[in-house]
């Protein structure tokens, strides 16, 4: 697509011995594009339950809510040892896709990546209130390897439907 740009992170482990949990993140801020700045959360959208909800609707715990793909270690030992069990939400985000609809509601911008684990969204800091499609990490990167992190960000004229059928013409693999 010629509105979508891919972002492809590769980390190589040049040591000598594993490293373990290796993930990258690409972040997408909203903040100083003041038509999707959305600190009241109703034009950031994720699917939940087969059908696309703004994250308002789904009144997260935190200002930093994390939906994680169904079937992924949400587990309380997990949050604990990342330090985050607080920004775990309950309900599941069943696509990778999330989605800002700008305020006039004639354009929108999404993220997707290969493989994620969960969305989430940054209310907590102003400065950059971005949203995130993470992959999951990779559980152990031995000496010589790489792992790559893929994400594409699409850039649609259009709503929420716009962006949901340019991300299902053109989807990320995972």
């Amino acid at each position: 697509l010629e509105s979508a740009v891919l972002i492809e992170a590769r980390v190589v482990n040049t040591s000598s011995g594993e490293i373990n949990d290796v993930g990258a993140t690409s972040c997408l801020q909203l903040s100083l594009a003041p038509d999707f700045a959305c600190g009241d959360l109703s034009r950031l959208f994720i699917r939940t339950g087969g059908e696309w909800s703004s994250l308002a609707a789904l009144a997260p715990r935190s200002d930093y809510p994390h939906y994680f793909r169904p079937g992924r270690d949400t587990s309380a030992q997990m949050a604990a040892a990342r330090g985050i069990s607080e920004l775990y939400e309950a309900i599941p985000a069943d696509n990778p896709l999330m989605v800002c609809v700008s305020r006039d509601g004639d354009r929108s911008v999404g993220t997707a990546s290969d493989d994620y684990h969960y969305l989430f969204h940054n209310r907590a800091n102003p400065h950059l209130w971005c949203m995130h499609s993470q992959q999951s990490p990779v559980a152990v990167l031995g000496a010589g390897e790489t792992a790559s992190f893929r994400q594409k960000v699409y850039f649609v004229e259009g709503g929420l439907s716009a962006c949901v059928s340019a991300y299902e013409a053109d989807p990320m693999e995972g």
